[in-house]
């Protein structure tokens, strides 16, 4: 489709936001109040050496979502077709998850209030797939997810409509294997690219304006896949590389030009990729390390991290209610968060088969 209709649904949806706020105002004030879940894909084992295709599509291989009640703590889950990498809810239909995976070309949409399947996308070319995250317009019309095109070497973002799901437009992330999306407070989108394409070796943060989808401007730092954001504009973020395979986490200041980027975690120090990063109360940020028993609490102001250990590797960590909730190898794990630090893990669930990312939903 042209960016010229992408343009017009987008705008159009966005006249519809104060009509669309109070119908899901009234629909909700007619509903109990909202209940917590923890939701997560689980993926298909085979997709667990993930450098095996990071010069290919990676083939078909269902999954599982998982769902976690946080007020009785009990999960329930469903195979799916689709081994899906992080669920992102939908903020005009509270109901309604994307799941994408990556490495792969599939994707999900799925009911989370009926817990069943809606439809299932595929990358719009074979050469393509999508890359795990992606993030609902303000409105709720349109679905930005990232993608990676293997024969061009060009990263991507797709953007759907949600009105049927139809591919809109396809747009140069600027960089490779881009992962994670945000939307900033200025409005701009933010995208973390694994590699830069000028620079093998490196990683960007890509920042996009969201009606025309042009890139404003761009920061390099060693590693970027995943990261969190402060509302001044500090950011937490990084990865591994999946060209050098080394990892490291880093922050950096929007409202320097060049990012002022300063090392939080050196390559090497701890084995795994950086995974998760949470905002804490005050100047401090959450940092997990999957396939290590490592969590960290970086304090900002300080310019201070303090380790966090535990037996078993990390997997996906959410915050909920004073707490951080670990699934890891251990089990499904309560830490409180102190404001020295972090409280004594106490296990709350059995081993389950856990994903890499998990989040807090309301519905």
């Amino acid at each position: 489709m042209s960016l010229s209709r992408r343009q017009f649904l987008i705008g159009a949806g966005s006249l519809g936001t104060l009509a669309a706020a109070g119908a899901f105002a009234a629909w909700r004030g007619s509903r109990p109040a909202p209940r917590a879940y923890l939701v997560q894909g689980v993926g298909h084992p085979e997709l667990s050496n993930q450098t095996d295709y990071k010069m290919r599509v990676a083939p078909h291989l269902p999954g599982k979502i998982l769902i976690v009640d946080m007020q009785t703590l009990q999960p329930w889950e469903q195979n799916i077709p689709v081994s899906v990498h992080k669920f992102t809810q939908s903020p005009a239909q509270p109901e309604i998850l994307f799941g994408a995976s990556k490495w792969s070309d599939g994707a999900v949409i799925y009911d989370l209030e009926k817990r069943e399947l809606v439809r299932v996308l595929r990358a719009p070319a074979k050469t393509e797939n999508f890359f795990g995250h992606g993030i609902f317009s303000e409105d709720g019309s349109a679905f930005y997810a990232s993608g990676h095109n293997f024969e061009k070497k060009q990263g991507l973002i797709l953007i759907y409509s949600t009105r049927d799901w139809t591919l809109l437009d396809s747009v140069d992330s600027g960089g490779l294997f881009p992962h994670e999306i945000t939307r900033l407070p200025n409005g701009q989108i933010m995208i973390a690219n694994s590699v830069d394409p000028e620079n093998l070796k490196s990683a960007s943060l890509t920042f996009f304006d969201e009606r025309e989808f042009k890139m404003q401007r761009r920061i390099l730092l060693p590693f970027a896949q995943h990261f969190c954001v402060r509302p001044d504009g500090l950011v937490t973020a990084g990865s591994w590389n999946p060209l050098t395979l080394r990892n490291g986490v880093y922050t950096v200041d929007l409202k320097s030009e060049n990012g002022d980027v300063k090392e939080v975690l050196s390559s090497g120090q701890y084995e795994g990729e950086p995974l998760n990063f949470l905002n804490l109360s005050g100047d401090r940020t959450l940092i997990s390390v999957a396939q290590s028993g490592f969590l960290g609490v970086h304090d900002f102001a300080k310019q201070t991290l303090q380790p966090y250990r535990f037996p078993g590797h990390v997997k996906s960590v959410s915050q909920y209610q004073g707490a951080l909730y670990v699934t890891s190898s251990r089990g499904f794990l309560q830490i409180p968060i102190l404001e020295d630090g972090l409280g004594k893990a106490v296990q709350i669930g059995h081993d389950v088969d856990w994903g890499p990312h998990s989040d807090i939903m309301y519905l």
